[in-house]
């Protein structure tokens, strides 16, 4: 969908992606009106007042919802809700539930498997060393896997129940036996 833009905001694309930047004035009311919204983000740039493409415009939309198109506001919301639920909470005084963030499930799920391995990389038996019905997994242990940081062990996994996997890192069941890994 294409949508008009209000003329205090440019779009700039370079060849591997694109930014918005809102005008001097407008930023200087965003400060006052969405404080919480002009966080510093490891996209935001020029002082806050340059929004990355996929996910920051987000936040001078919904500081300023009647200058955008009612379909641009609601899936800026969802956007925003679904990714920064504490900072969308603070702007809004409401709080997020678990079913509207996929952040504040992340969380959870993480705290629910700190002690579980999770998988970060798999290989299927098209791998030479992985048995015909099996997966070759590298996990890594709860919070690890969320950094990706650590010593990964390898597994074997039933490719039936690797299938199935959820949201998140799938939990390598208990008593999985070990596997050699990629050499």
């Amino acid at each position: 969908m294409t949508y008009t833009l209000p003329k205090w905001v440019s779009f700039r694309s370079t060849p591997g992606h694109g930014y918005y930047t809102i005008s001097q004035a407008k930023h200087a009311e965003m400060k006052k009106v969405a404080p919480a919204l002009l966080r510093p983000s490891p996209y935001s740039h020029d002082g806050s007042r340059t929004f990355e493409e996929d996910l920051e415009w987000t936040r001078f939309v919904i500081a300023f919802p009647d200058e955008f198109e009612p379909e641009m506001v609601e899936s800026a919301i969802r956007s925003f809700r679904d990714c920064y639920p504490d900072e969308y909470a603070e702007h809004t005084g409401q709080p997020v539930k678990l079913e509207d963030s996929r952040e504040l499930r992340r969380r959870k799920y993480y705290a629910d498997h700190q002690d579980d391995w999770l998988v970060i990389s798999a290989s299927g038996s098209w791998h030479e060393t992985v048995p015909a019905g099996f997966v070759g997994v590298v996990a890594l242990k709860g919070s690890e896997a969320a950094s990706r940081k650590g010593d990964g062990r390898c597994f074997l996994v039933p490719e039936a129940d690797y299938r199935d996997r959820g949201e998140f890192e799938f939990v390598v069941p208990a008593g999985s036996p070990a596997w050699p890994g990629k050499e």
